[in-house]
């Protein structure tokens, strides 16, 4: 019997950045209450089958006009009165900037 496509999805998140998935994850684990066991990121998987209109839109237009330009494709999302922001950043994208941040011995920017 194979695994879930969910189960699936957490593995090869937990890959990407070398750690793994957490047994039990929802409560019912003792190494966190997160999808992936790290030990410096808390990662929460979601996979659904659909993700909001409104949300595949704005990552489309983020893709074109960043490539148009050169650039990496970042989307921002803030909730009102929320302290701090959320970022969406396509798989590739985040594994390319986090090499060029290890390289840049000086870079003190995100």
């Amino acid at each position: 019997m194979s695994d879930k496509s969910w189960k699936v999805n957490e593995r090869d998140t937990a890959k990407l950045f070398s750690a793994r998935r957490t047994p039990l994850s929802g409560g019912s684990s003792y190494h966190t209450r997160g999808d992936i066991i790290h030990d410096r990121l808390y990662i929460e998987c979601k996979y659904r089958k659909t993700i909001p209109k409104w949300l595949q839109v704005l990552m489309e237009e983020v893709r074109i006009k960043s490539a148009k330009e050169g650039k990496i494709g970042v989307g921002e999302l803030k909730y009102k009165g929320q302290r701090g922001r959320f970022f969406i950043i396509d798989e590739q994208d985040l594994i390319n900037l986090a090499k060029e941040l290890k390289n840049d011995k000086n870079s003190r920017r995100i």
